[in-house]
């Protein structure tokens, strides 16, 4: 059995494969709009470690510092448009 050796694929080649696997898929299924970005980054990530790159795991969310009060935004005042008489 002979080996294969694997070309490294660029970035803009990944991403151009990427967008053709997801625009295929959503042309054919449907998924909700606030899916596709995390379809999106899974396909690309996925693409990018069978390519023989490895992906860069997720960043972790940092801890909220619980020595600081909480501190809540105050809401804007909504514009009131009249009518004209």
């Amino acid at each position: 059995m002979t080996e294969e050796t694997l070309l490294p694929v660029d970035n803009e080649e990944l991403m151009r494969m990427t967008t053709d696997i997801v625009a295929s898929f959503l042309t054919h299924n449907s998924v909700p709009a606030e899916s596709v970005p995390d379809m999106i980054k899974s396909v690309y990530a996925t693409m990018k470690e069978i390519s023989g790159e490895p992906s860069k795991p997720e960043p972790k969310a940092k801890p909220m510092d619980k020595t600081k009060p909480e501190t809540k935004a105050k809401p804007e005042p909504s514009a009131t448009i009249k009518p004209k008489p």
